[in-house]
């Protein structure tokens, strides 16, 4: 369910199954689905998460700080 709140930038990259820095969980959710593995850290302060979409061949990892997407890499 895309929100009207949302930026157009995040909503265009959800209806195209895309993804952009600065994206929720939920968001990037929308726009691919379920990771196939999710990594996670906590500390006193923040709460990181690597998401592991692909299989051995072509992976991508994208990583969140506090539930925000802020670097990806594949």
């Amino acid at each position: 369910y895309i929100e009207q709140s949302w930026s157009t930038e995040i909503k265009y990259a959800v209806q195209n199954q895309e993804i952009v820095i600065g994206m929720t969980e939920r968001q990037v959710r929308l726009s691919w689905g379920q990771p196939d593995d999710i990594n996670s850290t906590v500390t006193a302060e923040n709460r990181d998460e690597q998401w592991v979409y692909g299989d051995e061949t072509e992976r991508t990892y994208l990583y969140f700080e506090n539930g925000e997407l802020t670097t990806y890499q594949n």
